[in-house]
């Protein structure tokens, strides 16, 4: 069931409006939506310190392509607050009822993630094939899968080990600090590179009753995603899937990584960026990003843009590259 919201007619802005959605067992989903109901759905999804609003640039250019733009908050809402933390795999079938109840049941779409959004990506593409035209990883690979132990020993992932009651106790009250370390350590310039009216939301969220707990509940959570990724790892993925990394951070490793549960991956580094590719490198990530849903979820009628903005061809300067 979704909560009525403002009319798409009627609203100037339709993705600043933030809908709700109830599951089946009565968790719920807040997310944005945006573009015609009759266009190709792409799904979002958002990492850890930021919202759905990360998206909105980017959802606005996908939806006057002529896409249906769909971006959940990765922070569910349990019917019950003391359950044991979602998995990456529960709650990409959260969104796949948020999908169906959006009217894209029917048809196949591509899913974008960023950070935990995209553990939360490859966990919707393992356990829903037959939903998924392709995939796009930014900046994180699947729990449990490749390097993930030597990930786990490196003291700058600290936050991994992060949560529980005492953790939300230290963290209640200094939530800007929290979230800046993230903004400003990850990134390449080490600089605090999240900017307004992104920053006051994200944080307003992490200050509402119950965030910081279902927050540090996606990292409790791990255990049971590497579970359920070496699992799904048996099958690699047959879909395309464009793994994507900033210079100054995991550069070419996302798509190394990939390889290892996926069978069709294309590799793309953005130059100058660390972690936060919207936020430091837009204009090349919009590019890579429009480009490889354009030709992997092609527009009713063959509409397409210039072949000059394409950017995912092997000699081009963002380093697209196949990896077998």
């Amino acid at each position: 069931m979704t909560e009525p919201a403002t009319s798409r007619e009627t609203d100037p802005n339709p993705f600043a409006t933030l809908h709700a959605f109830e599951a089946a067992n009565g968790d719920r989903v807040r997310f944005r939506e945006v573009g015609p109901k009759d266009g190709p759905w792409v799904l979002l999804i958002h990492g850890h310190t930021q919202t759905s609003l990360l998206w909105e640039p980017l959802a606005h250019r996908l939806a006057r392509d002529g896409y249906h733009v769909i971006a959940p908050n990765i922070a569910v809402q349990r019917r019950e607050e003391d359950a044991a933390p979602l998995s990456k795999k529960e709650i990409a079938g959260r969104f796949d009822e948020l999908l169906e109840a959006r009217g894209c049941g029917s048809a196949t779409g591509v899913v974008v993630g960023h950070d935990l959004g995209a553990m939360i990506a490859y966990a919707y593409a393992a356990a829903h094939r037959d939903r998924l035209r392709a995939l796009a990883m930014l900046e994180a690979t699947p729990p449990g899968i490749g390097f993930w132990p030597q990930l786990l020993t490196d003291p700058r992932v600290w936050h991994f080990h992060f949560h529980g009651p005492f953790a939300e106790r230290l963290v209640r009250g200094r939530e800007e600090i929290y979230l800046a370390r993230f903004w400003t350590e990850f990134s390449g310039a080490q600089a605090d590179v999240v900017k307004e009216p992104f920053r006051a939301d994200y944080i307003s969220a992490l200050r509402e009753d119950g965030a910081l707990g279902r927050a540090f509940d996606q990292f409790r959570a791990f255990r049971q995603d590497c579970e359920d990724n070496l699992k799904s790892a048996d099958e690699p993925l047959d879909v395309p899937v464009l793994a994507v990394g900033g210079a100054l951070s995991f550069g070419p490793i996302i798509g190394e990584q990939m390889a290892q549960v996926a069978r069709d991956v294309r590799a793309v580094v953005i130059g100058g960026a660390g972690h936060w590719l919207i936020e430091e490198n837009y204009g090349e990530t919009e590019a890579v990003l429009r480009d490889f849903i354009e030709i992997q979820l092609p527009l009713p009628g063959g509409a397409t843009r210039q072949a000059a903005e394409s950017t995912l061809s092997p000699t081009s300067p963002n380093q697209g590259k196949k990896i077998t």
